[in-house]
């Protein structure tokens, strides 16, 4: 909607003023985009607006060909991906210890960023776990470490959660970080 919103302005501008817009190749690059939208995404979709803003904006290309995958699990590299993207994706330097993330593959850029930020641990010492589903505890400490690990004692406790004593260790204060961030809220 905020494509069609833009065209529109942009469309009763007179000829004088459309001489001065200098980012008019944005809007049509865009407009292409949306033209050619998932096909796994009708326009009622609930997630719509989301899909057309990550894809918009750079974060996330789709699964494959013409999908979205919005009903689909979101793997570990896809998240770490999503967040270099977010970041601006910066340069790296280093490489992580990972033995599953192979040189010039699309994750691999945004898995050593990811390690270098000392935003994700592997699975394992020497595993990242590329294909692997990104848990829900998972995705909210990458995101705790990613925002470096804010202060939680103000936190409040998860003991409202019939599940808090599943939670990993490593988990515990950013898990307590989400809640109180509103970024989870539990199913009970």
């Amino acid at each position: 909607a905020r494509v069609e919103a833009i065209r529109a302005k942009y469309d009763s501008l007179s000829a004088e003023e459309k001489d001065k817009v200098k980012n008019l190749a944005i809007l049509v690059e865009a407009e292409q985009k949306l033209a050619n939208f998932y096909s796994d995404v009708p326009s009622k979709e609930w997630y719509r607006s989301a899909a057309e803003f990550v894809t918009l904006n750079g974060l996330m290309n789709g699964v494959e060909q013409g999908k979205f995958g919005g009903d689909s699990l979101t793997t570990r590299a896809q998240l770490v991906t999503i967040l270099y993207r977010y970041a601006g994706s910066p340069d790296v330097s280093g490489s992580a210890p990972f033995t599953d993330v192979k040189a010039g593959q699309w994750y691999t850029d945004a898995v050593n960023w990811a390690y270098e930020k000392d935003a994700v641990k592997g699975v394992s010492a020497t595993l990242f776990g590329t294909d692997e589903p990104v848990t829900r505890e998972q995705l909210v400490t990458i995101l705790y470490r990613y925002v470096e690990n804010p202060d939680v004692s103000e936190a409040p406790e998860l003991t409202n959660f019939s599940d808090a004593g599943r939670i990993s260790s490593y988990a515990k204060d950013a898990m307590k970080w989400g809640v109180q961030e509103n970024i989870i809220n539990g199913f009970t």
